[in-house]
């Protein structure tokens, strides 16, 4: 065994089951966050220990090697998901914050490594992925400031991919997507520091595209606007009184 602890949330995405099956090679302890009965069904019986997302995780805290939460999914997964439930969504993250919080704190005395799975569309997002991308910033900043206030000498990391594939294909060129593999191999080496990474070569270009759509909407006269009403962020009361 290495002696280090990994606990993913979001285990049942891909992303998720890549840095599951990475950190299981390297003989890791791993830990996944079941969300929902379903989850809790489909994890059990495995190499991992599974935790509800309500579980007290106090047993976390034996040992003292290093430990890496790995959060693969913090409010919407997919691009597309444009027209969903905001505050079921809102609620939704509420929960697995809490849940992460209460992780940190099992740990607390360890050396924790904390990194996001995001995407390169929080970075820049267009006009269709504008719920999408200001979720990604939200939960980002939230994340990170759970992980200060818990955990202050934790370390906290984000990686920004494009599209992520399974593996390398006959016509693809090389490099221009992250596979799965090699975002997993990404959040290895991310999780001992704090600092973020673009993956993929279609993300640098995504962020210089829409770099350059950005300076020509400076020289051009602005248009009137409304923000969209779907990027609310239905706070709690507790929420609200936390920030000014």
């Amino acid at each position: 065994m290495s002696g280090v602890t990994t606990i993913v949330t979001g285990p049942r995405t891909r992303a998720g089951a890549a840095v599951v099956e990475r950190a299981l090679a390297n003989g890791d302890s791993v830990h996944v966050l079941a969300r929902h009965a379903d989850d809790h069904a489909a994890l059990s019986g495995g190499d991992v220990t599974v935790l509800r997302v309500d579980q007290d995780v106090d047993l976390l805290g034996a040992g003292d090697g290093p430990v890496r939460l790995v959060v693969c999914a913090l409010g919407p997964v997919h691009p597309d998901a444009a027209h969903a439930d905001a505050e079921l969504e809102s609620a939704h993250v509420r929960r697995d914050l809490g849940a992460i919080e209460r992780l940190l704190v099992a740990t607390s005395g360890r050396p924790v490594g904390v990194v996001l799975v995001s995407s390169v569309i929080a970075l820049a997002p267009g006009p269709d992925r504008r719920h999408y991308g200001g979720w990604k910033c939200l939960v980002e900043q939230r994340l990170a400031s759970v992980v200060a206030r818990t955990s202050p000498r934790a370390t906290f990391s984000v990686v920004y991919p494009g599209r992520l594939v399974d593996g390398p294909a006959r016509r693809r060129v090389p490099g221009l997507h992250t596979t799965y593999r090699g975002l997993a191999a990404a959040v290895d080496i991310l999780g001992r520091s704090s600092r973020t990474r673009i993956s993929g070569i279609d993300a640098r270009l995504w962020l210089v595209m829409h770099g350059a759509r950005l300076l020509l909407t400076t020289v051009r006269p602005p248009r009137a606007s409304t923000p969209d009403p779907s990027l609310e962020l239905h706070l709690s009361a507790d929420d609200r009184n936390s920030h000014p």
